[in-house]
């Protein structure tokens, strides 16, 4: 392995000056011809700094850690992907640690990463907060679509499910079933869709919704209570069950969304593959990105360990398709680059086209 000593005996200087040319120290004596020698020679060795040495001298190791459950899955991996680019551009690297609640603890998570000596940890999802922050010695940031309790950055999905809810609403819809996997608890896309009822009026009750856990996701029993309740308009609480109840409502004779309206959550890519479209409320990507990595950085920059939640809530948007009754719009462009997970990574990428941006300056016209 490379190192300053052997960069500093090939150019004729002293390790100092290595270590100052390489991490462009402002005091630095020697000649700029000089500096970009040493740069040179770094690049053609292929010289690696060692962070974890850095760090125990007590300078900044230039790596930020990421720890949280499922970090591979659609919309997390989403996230990650802009944060590491964010972070990349500012010069860290980035170490992750993907953990089960099961099995591997967040503080667990934390101390292997604290271990390796990164400046600060990005945490994505974590519920047992208490324990986490107790052990902490660098500054931290919590990304959070489920704990309001204690976050730094997230969406607003109560909102989003308000959105999604009204909007059916408005189509001429007397009331909006509630389609999702799992008990919803206290979710906040769940509460959306009570308050939207709520505000306009309409009494609903926890038998408007339908829980595919109990039913075991048996497709006839879903289709079954559609026809027995007269449900004319279906909330899925995210894109997948959307777009599946599209195939499996069409498979059976049933038009979407002229029998059955559909809108969906999350803001996935695949929503226009369906037919017809899908409806969906599209959470922000890049600027949760954006967001969190600047209060991070400026976290480590004033070695702020114990950070109260900064509670930043992003409005998500309606990014309308056909299942909900709104007209099918033509496809005037397939793809320039590649096809990405996210309607916003896929606009942004092929046509330079905000999706987020378009959306809200319709919204205030």
């Amino acid at each position: 392995m490379v190192t300053m000593k052997d960069i500093a005996m090939l150019v004729g200087v002293s390790r100092q000056a290595v270590s100052a040319a390489l991490n462009d120290t402002k005091s630095c004596r020697i000649s700029e011809d000089k500096c970009r020698e040493i740069k040179r020679v770094a690049r053609e060795l292929n010289y690696v700094s060692n962070n974890a040495a850095r760090s125990l001298k007590g300078a900044p190791s230039k790596t930020i850690g990421f720890m949280g459950p499922f970090m591979s899955s659609g919309l997390n991996s989403a996230l990650i992907s802009e944060i590491s680019q964010i972070l990349t551009a500012e010069g860290y690297n980035i170490l992750y640690n993907n953990y089960a609640h099961t099995s591997y603890s967040a503080t667990e998570s934390s101390l292997n990463l604290l271990a390796r000596g990164v400046d600060g940890i990005i945490v994505y999802n974590s519920e047992k907060i208490k324990p986490f922050m107790e052990k902490q010695t660098v500054p931290y940031l919590f990304y959070s679509h489920n704990n309001y309790n204690y976050m730094d950055v997230g969406v607003d999905n109560e909102c989003g499910g308000l959105i999604a809810t009204k909007h059916l609403l408005e189509h001429g819809h007397k009331k909006v079933a509630f389609i999702t996997i799992l008990p919803p608890g206290k979710k906040a896309r769940y509460t959306g869709w009570r308050r939207a009822h709520h505000e306009a009026g309409i009494n609903i009750t926890d038998d408007d919704m339908i829980i595919l856990r109990e039913l075991d996701g048996d497709v006839d029993l879903v289709i079954d209570i559609l026809k027995r309740r007269k449900i004319s308009a279906v909330f899925a609480s995210n894109d997948f069950i959307g777009a599946k109840l599209i195939k499996v409502l069409t498979q059976r004779g049933i038009g979407v969304p002229n029998d059955v309206a559909v809108v969906a959550y999350d803001g996935y890519a695949f929503s226009g593959f369906c037919a017809p479209s899908l409806t969906t409320v599209a959470q922000p990507i890049r600027e949760q990105a954006e967001i969190g990595v600047k209060l991070l950085l400026e976290r480590i920059a004033t070695k702020e360990i114990s950070s109260p939640p900064a509670n930043h809530l992003i409005k998500p948007i309606l990014y309308a398709g056909a299942s909900c009754g709104c007209q099918e719009k033509p496809i005037n462009k397939l793809y320039r680059i590649n096809t990405f997970d996210m309607l916003e990574k896929s606009a942004k990428m092929n046509f330079n086209t905000n999706i987020f941006n378009n959306q809200r300056s319709n919204e205030n016209e």
